[in-house]
């Protein structure tokens, strides 16, 4: 049988007033969407130094389809960088990274695809075709990291 509470305790609120005040009177803490990294001084002053840009999360979902191939290629790498960092490395952390060149290098990128010349994704249903799509973005990104050199 269960046991009832004591008429003087307070109920258990797991989400205090105080709480949900301060929550609800945060602002939002999402950036634009289409906003770029903004470059730093060649020498940085002591407090950028040490100081690291508020890191916001990004709250939508983004999905890709992988082949059996690709995905265990992936997961390999993936291991092998948990193996050798010596702490894990997840997909998420892998794939921000990545977001983190892309921008970088965002200039240099869209330079590399001018001298490239314009190009034509085509359908869903060509897998040559869609391959070597990618494999031409595939090159124009490598062209532009080797230009764009280490991120700051």
């Amino acid at each position: 049988m269960a046991k009832r509470a004591p008429k003087d305790e307070r109920p258990f609120n797991p989400i205090e007033s105080a709480l949900v005040e301060r929550v609800a009177s945060r602002s939002p803490v999402y950036e634009p969407r289409n906003t770029v990294l903004p470059e730093t001084p060649d020498e940085p002053s002591a407090t950028q130094a040490t100081a690291l840009p508020a890191i916001k999360r990004p709250a939508r979902e983004k999905r890709v389809l992988l082949s059996w191939e690709e995905e265990l290629a992936l997961q390999r790498l993936l291991d092998q960088l948990t193996e050798t960092l010596q702490t894990p490395v997840k997909l998420s952390n892998a794939l921000r990274s990545c977001l983190i060149l892309l921008r970088h290098a965002q200039g240099q990128i869209v330079d590399c695809a001018v001298r490239e010349g314009s190009l034509v994704r085509p359908a869903n249903n060509d897998q040559p075709g869609i391959a070597l799509f990618e494999h031409r973005l595939a090159s124009i990104f490598q062209a532009a990291f080797a230009s764009a050199g280490k991120p700051g």
